[in-house]
Parts: C-alpha cells; structure tokens; sequence
C-alpha cells in the first residue's frame, strides 16, 4: 500500500542528513553535525508564518517563541 503526503503549497522540505563516519575531502563541502532534535523549515510570506517538518507538520503553533521571532524580522518574505 502506498501512502500519499498532500503538501501545502510552498512547502520546502527540510535537508535529510546521511549518516557517515568521514567527512567527504574538498573545499565544496558543506559540513553539517547532526544533532537530535527537530530540522525545521521556516517561512514568513504574505504575513503567514510555518515551521515545516520534513512531514509537511507545522510546528509554529507548538514553537511560538520561533515563530514571535520570525514576524519580527523587517522583511516581506523569507525561507530559512
């Protein structure tokens, strides 16, 4: 059975890291520690504020203090 995600419109998902025990060699690598927790997608557009999961869940009902500090950025629009 194939189980299908409906994704709201601008959603981004969040990187996934890959588990490795070295480090790729050369300068045009990013390099990123996984740390436990959320990886969180956050947007401000059109007044709308979101904090995706890589599931599409929004968290900004559940991480207020995040979502308060995105609305009080001095920008229109923004993905991080």
């Amino acid at each position: 059975m194939v189980t299908r995600t409906t994704f709201t419109a601008g959603f981004v998902p969040p990187c996934i890291p890959i588990l490795s025990y070295r480090a790729p060699d050369g300068d045009i690598w990013v390099h990123e520690i996984k740390q436990d927790g959320f990886r969180i997608i956050a947007r401000r557009s059109a007044g709308e504020i979101n904090l995706w999961s890589r599931n599409a869940a929004d968290y900004a009902g559940r991480m207020t203090r995040i979502a308060g500090a995105l609305r009080k950025l001095r920008v229109k629009s923004c993905t991080y």
